[in-house]
């Protein structure tokens, strides 16, 4: 449910919160996107795997062309500085964007790294931003259970794709390591971290990592709008240096790109 501030965007109108509709079901087509001192970051690009999205998912909503600008007034009206946004476009076509509960990695999360562990799930359609309540509840239960931060998915063939509600990298002998595009949702945050990556001139590898062989590589980080470059200090028992300079180079120039923003 939308919680927070006194308006909502409703099937291309502002109404108020208490005519909201119940969010968080199965299939629906949502996009996240945050907030940060009043402005939203990477606001086209979001609007543009939302736009994908909605075409992998045969759906679409009126006034797309105008979706921005009632973003933008939405989060005026709000007087909205640091929180996620949501918009969902629900399995009744019901179309609606709202502030949602949000939290964010602490400061030592970024200095230790985060813990992180193995599930066997796959998301069905990983080129479309679509709510799997299985896979999400299923990963929620083991990050609650065993303390962690995130659970990153293993496929039917062994391999890492991506995380239940992020990206991973692996690094390792100064290149970086992730799964091909087609094997996992297109993260905002990713698709810059492969962009800083090519500035560096540090080469990134499209490949799925084998579960077996994770003791092999040096680092490992999330990306996701919420957290952008998290470092991992574990999986499982396998254990990481949260402190390796490409990654940490990456997280600076990320840092810098969002205050750019």
């Amino acid at each position: 449910m939308y919680h927070i501030g006194t308006t909502i965007i409703k099937n291309g109108k502002l109404e108020s919160l208490s005519e909201q509709e119940e969010i968080g079901f199965d299939n629906e087509v949502y996009e996240l996107m945050r907030v940060e001192n009043k402005r939203v970051l990477f606001i086209d690009d979001h609007l543009k795997r939302f736009e994908n999205t909605l075409l992998a998912a045969r759906k679409w909503i009126d006034n797309f062309d105008s979706l921005k600008q009632q973003i933008e007034w939405l989060v005026l009206c709000n007087e909205i500085e640091n929180c996620n946004l949501r918009l969902t476009l629900s399995t009744k076509d019901v179309f609606q964007a709202g502030f949602v509960p949000s939290s964010y990695p602490e400061k030592e999360d970024y200095e230790r790294g985060v813990k992180t562990d193995l599930i066997e799930a796959l998301r069905p359609n990983p080129k479309a931003k679509i709510y799997h309540a299985d896979m999400r509840n299923a990963a929620e239960k083991q990050q609650k259970d065993e303390g962690l931060y995130e659970s990153l998915l293993v496929n039917g063939d062994g391999q890492i794709t991506e995380g239940s509600r992020s990206n991973v990298f692996f690094v390792g002998g100064g290149n970086v390591y992730t799964a091909p595009d087609r094997m996992v949702l297109g993260g905002i945050v990713r698709k810059k971290v492969i962009d800083i990556c090519g500035e560096m001139g540090v080469p990134v590898i499209y490949m799925p990592i084998e579960s077996g062989k994770i003791s092999e590589y040096d680092a490992a980080f999330i990306t996701s709008t919420p957290a952008r470059v998290l470092p991992i200090s574990e999986v499982g028992e396998v254990k990481y240096d949260v402190e390796n300079e490409v990654m940490r180079q990456i997280m600076v120039r990320m840092e810098k790109l969002v205050n750019e923003n």
